[in-house]
Parts: C-alpha cells; structure tokens; sequence
C-alpha cells in the first residue's frame, strides 16, 4: 500500500488582483492605491453581527492582500473580493439561528 496524502478541495480559484476602475460609492475614478499593514501575505476579515461555530481554523476570511483602493473624492476604502469566497464562509462557519 502506498501513501497517499489528503486531497483537499478548493472550492474558489487561486486569487488574482481585481482592481476596480470606478469607485462603488460615488462612481469616482479618482482611485488611488495603498496597502494596510496585514502582514506579508493578507489578514482576515472579520463580520460584526454574525455568530461564528465556536470550532473553527479561523476568525474571518481570509484577506488574500494587503492591497486595497481609495476614493480621492469620497473617501471610499476597499478592495474586491470574491463574494462566492465570503458566502461561502458565512455558510460554512456561521451559526445557525
């Protein structure tokens, strides 16, 4: 018998950088790039107003950059992520009510 390792599925695309080209707010192109200092290869984003299972590998979903995007004119700060990525976490470590 040979040892096989686990496989694990990755339900979402390796990440790459989407930027926006007009703000989501005001619809500004007026954006600027920066990064938030999340450490070297992202951080979490974590959800107010939701209880999470007390057993989980981690507090948020994962932030794949620290890169983000600001509206010279609104102010706006953000970054696009994967929405299928962040429902996907809700469903899977939300608790149920």
């Amino acid at each position: 018998m040979t040892y096989q390792p686990a496989q694990h599925h990755k339900p979402f695309p390796r990440f790459e950088e989407t930027l926006a080209e007009h703000c989501p707010a005001c619809q500004s192109t007026n954006l600027q790039q920066g990064h938030l200092n999340l450490g070297e290869g992202g951080g979490e984003f974590i959800l107010f107003g939701i209880k999470l299972k007390l057993f989980r590998a981690t507090h948020g979903m994962p932030l794949h950059s620290p890169k983000f995007q600001m509206c010279g004119d609104c102010g706006l700060f953000f970054r696009k992520e994967d929405v299928r990525e962040l429902n996907y976490f809700i469903e899977r470590n939300a608790k149920k009510t």
